[in-house]
């Protein structure tokens, strides 16, 4: 299965980058690809609670399940104008 992974603001800066091509092996939730992004758990979890996780342009909860071409959204609060 293949999604697309889409980081924005503090979330972008700190994982180096905007877009990612993922492919994985087994279905998983939102949450799962969210946590792989991430070098450790403890920085994963200091995002966590800020951040709105989106399913093809549409709000969901982290534990929604990604289907194969699929594009997550991890999104932090953002601020500026």
């Amino acid at each position: 299965m293949n999604v697309t992974v889409r980081t924005f603001a503090t979330l972008r800066d700190h994982l180096g980058g905007s877009e990612r091509q993922f492919e994985i092996q087994r279905p998983q939730t939102a949450r799962e690809i969210f946590f792989s992004l991430f070098s450790d758990r403890a920085t994963a979890e200091l995002f966590l609670p800020s951040t709105r996780f989106a399913v093809n342009c549409e709000y969901v909860p982290p534990e929604t399940l990604v289907s194969d071409g699929d594009e997550i959204a991890f999104i932090p609060p953002v601020s500026g104008g």
